[in-house]
């Protein structure tokens, strides 16, 4: 509120506000839900009717998520409903707005799941198309970096369908599209793997012990345990712990009862 008043005392210049209001969107990633709601009321209030569309939809999309995660799923819809109807079509949208609409519409889509309107998101999965860029056009960043979370979601719809290829290749995609794991040797040490790749191969692992492929699951994940670093409980803890369930399932797939319980002694030790 602070802000706000100041920014309204000294008559900043818009382009001033615009970046505020970014930094605040921006902020409304980390934190709890409740600073988080208040920092997208502070960018909201700050620019006014003003706004520039891509704000407002990065307003949007942040806050159908936050309702989302609170299990209000009809007003994560009713948010994006309010947007869309007054948004741009794709025809015209600039990279920017093509890529935010994605993520509106694959928000929506995470609704559907969570809402268990599985035939109703598959259907409607053709609706991201509309906003990826002409044939032959050059994607920007932001919107390459979308397909990742386009594919990860798409993936869910397939597997709540019992399509699990189809949901395996989305998740495959998926891997492949994140940047490289973290391997020691004797000369070099990369950067951090995204956390984003283990739930991914978890997922993946998961599918590949439906169909019975449990010597390629063991494999997947053994290869991401390796790449972890040993300073545990560091940075990636949980992403640890997560990889040990799937390979505890694999183990017990394959009848490994005894290394299932050592598996099962080390979750102890995490889980006090």
């Amino acid at each position: 509120d602070h802000l706000i008043e100041q920014s309204k005392a000294f008559e900043l210049p818009k382009s001033t506000r615009i970046t505020i209001a970014e930094i605040l969107v921006a902020k409304a990633r980390v934190g709890s839900s409740q600073y988080n709601r208040q920092s997208l009321d502070e960018a909201t209030e700050l620019l006014g009717d003003e706004i520039p569309d891509y704000i407002r939809a990065s307003i949007v999309l942040r806050r159908s998520i936050l309702l989302r995660l609170e299990g209000a799923y009809h007003s994560s819809e009713q948010e994006i409903l309010d947007y869309q109807n007054g948004a741009a079509s794709y025809e015209v949208a600039n990279p920017r707005l093509r890529a935010l609409s994605r993520l509106l519409l694959i928000s929506h889509l995470e609704n559907l799941i969570q809402l268990e309107a599985y035939e109703k998101a598959e259907k409607e999965i053709r609706e991201l198309n509309k906003w990826e860029p002409s044939e032959g056009a050059l994607w920007s960043p932001m919107e390459l970096s979308v397909n990742f979370k386009k594919w990860s979601t798409v993936s869910k719809i397939y597997q709540s369908r019992g399509r699990l290829e189809s949901a395996k290749s989305h998740l495959v995609r998926c891997y492949s599209f994140l940047r490289p794991e973290r391997l020691r040797n004797d000369t070099e040490l990369l950067p951090d793997p995204d956390p984003n790749r283990f739930q991914i191969i978890c997922r993946l692992s998961d599918l590949l012990c439906a169909d019975g492929y449990w010597v390629d699951a063991r494999s997947n994940i053994e290869y991401e345990i390796n790449s972890i670093s040993s300073d545990f409980p560091g940075k990636f803890a949980k992403a640890l712990t997560r990889l040990k369930v799937s390979l505890l399932d694999v183990d017990i797939a394959e009848s490994k009862y005894d290394q299932a319980s050592s598996g099962i002694e080390w979750m102890k030790q995490q889980f006090v």
